[in-house]
């Protein structure tokens, strides 16, 4: 009996750990959640260097030097703008993170009341992780959107260098 009290003390110890590194886990998905949006709403902001930019492609324009290329290169530019907002706000809308514990007490009593302390844990490291695995997905998502966002970003600006390029030429 007392081997069964010892075996059961310490994994209520050792669960009891892991559901403390959980909970960090889970502090740091939501940082990264809250870095992936300050980076995009950077970006958002860096959008205008692109209209500085596309100001400067209004030489050619006055110069009556702006051909097919510098229209073609023009187009290109707008649409890339375009793409670049859609997937800003497409990264970052609000997004439901999930959390291990219900916010509702009638779930809380429903699934913890009445339980006993290791049953308890149990479930929490499995929400837990349940959590960790859902967020982990938003932030992946946010990130490829700021990846692209940046790609975009570069392209547009060589295009549009290449353009005014052309244009004062």
């Amino acid at each position: 009996m007392q081997e069964q009290s010892t075996e059961q003390a310490n994994t209520v110890a050792v669960k009891r750990i892991v559901i403390e590194e959980l909970r960090r886990l889970l502090d740091k998905t939501h940082d990264a959640s809250t870095q992936l949006d300050s980076k995009l709403y950077a970006l958002l902001q860096s959008a205008s260097l692109i209209i500085a930019l596309a100001g400067l492609t209004q030489i050619s324009v006055i110069k009556g030097k702006a051909g097919t290329w510098f229209w073609i290169g023009f187009a290109i530019v707008l649409v890339l703008y375009v793409a670049i907002f859609v997937l800003i706000f497409l990264g970052i809308r609000a997004r439901t993170y999930t959390f291990p514990v219900s916010i509702n007490w009638n779930e809380i009593h429903k699934v913890y009341m009445g339980k006993d302390e290791d049953t308890v844990m149990t479930r929490i490291i499995s929400d837990s992780l349940r959590c960790y695995e859902q967020n982990s997905r938003v932030n992946h998502d946010k990130s490829g959107k700021v990846h692209w966002v940046m790609v975009l970003f570069v392209i547009i600006i060589v295009v549009l260098l290449i353009t005014i390029v052309l244009g004062i030429a």
